[in-house]
């Protein structure tokens, strides 16, 4: 560790290069996950108008997963950059706790019938298919763009050496 941060004070350009190349590979990432997103059906399968069903699945801020996103790829690269994995489990066993939580707020199917609360189980468990498919596909290719990002920056540093 104490040689990463000597080499990263000493010349910081390799490291700097693979971080741009992790954050741009995480543009492609964003696009994956467009494009999954845009091919679940969601839409409202009862009684909901189409409006206040996207109200109710369009998240309050947009943009969190995107920030989301850019720190779990500075994450990985810096976890890799410095052999450190246990960053990355610790990081993956928060993540999927988390995501667990959620999970049984949104898909879980309600004991009574009194507990719909207006939504149908159909669209509940496509909302949960589009959700689950972000997550996995989401955290792998966050995982390979800071892998990558990590992999430019040692290959430049082994070329220097």
């Amino acid at each position: 560790m104490d040689e990463t941060i000597a080499s990263l004070v000493s010349y910081p350009w390799p490291y700097i290069v693979g971080l741009i190349v992790a954050m741009l590979l995480g543009r492609g990432v964003k696009f994956i996950l467009d494009f999954v997103s845009s091919e679940i059906d969601c839409s409202p399968q009862d009684d909901i108008g189409t409006e206040k069903w996207i109200n109710i699945i369009s998240p309050a801020g947009k943009r969190g997963g995107e920030w989301v996103g850019s720190f779990e790829r500075i994450l990985f690269y810096i976890a890799v950059i410095s052999s450190y994995p246990q960053l990355i489990l610790g990081w993956l066993a928060f993540k999927v706790a988390s995501k667990w939580e959620v999970w049984q707020n949104i898909v879980k199917v309600p004991e009574t019938k009194d507990q719909y609360n207006n939504l149908s189980v159909t669209g509940r468990r496509a909302w949960g298919d589009r959700v689950l498919q972000r997550f996995l596909i989401g955290t792998l290719g966050n995982i390979l763009a800071g892998f990558l990002g990590a992999l430019t920056t040692l290959i430049w540093l082994e070329m220097r050496a």
